[in-house]
């Protein structure tokens, strides 16, 4: 069975009218590589201008194995992460990730993740999806993890090479465009 990972971002200035175009979701492009590159199928959703409920229901109909969820510092963008977390719990696995939460010491108790992404995404995400997102065997060479309360730590002990981001047109099945 092939794992489903669906990434949403609740803060998408590429879909804004800045330019009328959509363009991809390039904040996403590093972790759905390196989890599409160890076998997982990925879907990228950005709220942009349509409800947070039509960002739910694309990503319903994926049919989610695992949500990755970007914060913010942003209410009306924390409020919606909050609902596509609240949505899924129970259903797939949720990973937190974005700038709160690697700041932030309430999103573990705000958003109660089964995973916490510190710091950038890319080789976490990588690591989780060759472990299966088991904790226990999920590479410490490559990623950190502790743990706090339920929800596992995760953070790169290396800085991702830039070297390893695939072009648009290697990835475009991963994410919705208009």
């Amino acid at each position: 069975m092939t794992l489903r990972i669906a990434f949403f971002d609740p803060y998408s200035p590429q879909n804004s009218k800045y330019d009328g175009k959509a363009k991809p979701p390039y904040r996403f492009f590093g972790m759905a590589s390196q989890a599409r590159a160890r076998g997982a199928e990925t879907l990228i959703v950005e709220k942009g201008s349509k409800s947070v409920f039509d960002a739910i229901r694309q990503i319903q109909v994926f049919k989610p194995d695992v949500v990755g969820i970007s914060t913010y510092f942003n209410s009306v963008c924390h409020r919606q992460a909050l609902e596509v977390a609240a949505t899924f719990r129970g259903k797939a696995k949720i990973i937190i990730g974005g700038y709160d939460a690697s700041t932030n010491p309430l999103v573990i108790e705000e958003f109660e993740p089964d995973y916490l992404v510190k710091g950038e995404g890319e080789l976490p995400v990588g690591a989780m999806v060759e472990a299966n997102f088991d904790p226990e065997k999920i590479d410490s060479e490559t990623v950190k993890v502790t743990k706090d309360g339920k929800t596992y730590i995760v953070e790169a002990q290396q800085a991702f090479d830039l070297d390893l981001l695939p072009l648009p047109q290697e990835i475009k099945g991963s994410y919705h465009a208009k």
